[in-house]
Order: structure tokens, then C-alpha cells, then sequence
């Protein structure tokens, strides 16, 4: 799913990038190709056989890897976390409510 959500990034950009992995997060419960076609298809990505073929070849995972390495090193532990004014919050421990109200409320607090 990662090499092909970088696919989608690769040829489509940012913004599709970032609707392509909320869809596949909102379909993680059944995910397939057969899901990830019906995704690519339904945001008129132009070349859904290279998102396909790349979700298959790992074409993209030194990127993905380098990207786990730089969380890693970071502290990241999963998802989601956020830092702000350098502290890491990592939602499960420190954010336990994921609401907007509260990490807003983070931000805010640190926005001085």
C-alpha cells in the first residue's frame, strides 16, 4: 500500500497523495487490489497501472525505509504524532481524545 500511495505522490502530487492514504485508512479493513483500483480510479488518477504495479514491486520502499529510519530516530512510535515547539505527542499517551480541540489547543498553547 505504501509504494503505492508514493506512486500516486510520484506522478499526481501532494494532494492526491494525502486523499489516496485517507482512502486506503478508510478501507484498511478490506484492502485489495481489486480496492486500491476502485480508489485510484475513483480520484481519475491517470495511470492507475503504475500505482497498481508499484504497490507490487516495491519500486518506492528505499523511500518508505527512509522515512521509517527519520521517524525512528525521531522517536516517532506510530501514528499519529505530532510535534510542536519540539515535543513529540504521540497521540496515544498525550493526545488520548485525537480531537482537533486538542491538539489546536496544543498549538495554540505554544504559538507565543
Amino acid at each position: 500500500m505504501a509504494n503505492a500511495a508514493r506512486a500516486v505522490q510520484d506522478k499526481e502530487g501532494n494532494d492526491a497523495y494525502f486523499e489516496f492514504k485517507k482512502l486506503l485508512f478508510e478501507n484498511q479493513g478490506n484492502i485489495s487490489v481489486d480496492v486500491m483500483r476502485d480508489i485510484a480510479e475513483s480520484m481519475d488518477i491517470e495511470d492507475v497501472t503504475y500505482v497498481l504495479e508499484s504497490g507490487s514491486n516495491s519500486v518506492y520502499q528505499p523511500v518508505i525505509d527512509a522515512d521509517r529510519e527519520e521517524g525512528d530516530s525521531l522517536g516517532v512510535s506510530g501514528t499519529p504524532t505530532v510535534f510542536v515547539a519540539g515535543d513529540n505527542f504521540d497521540g496515544l499517551e498525550q493526545l488520548p481524545n485525537h480531537t482537533y480541540d486538542v491538539l489546536s489547543g496544543v498549538i495554540d498553547a505554544n504559538v507565543e
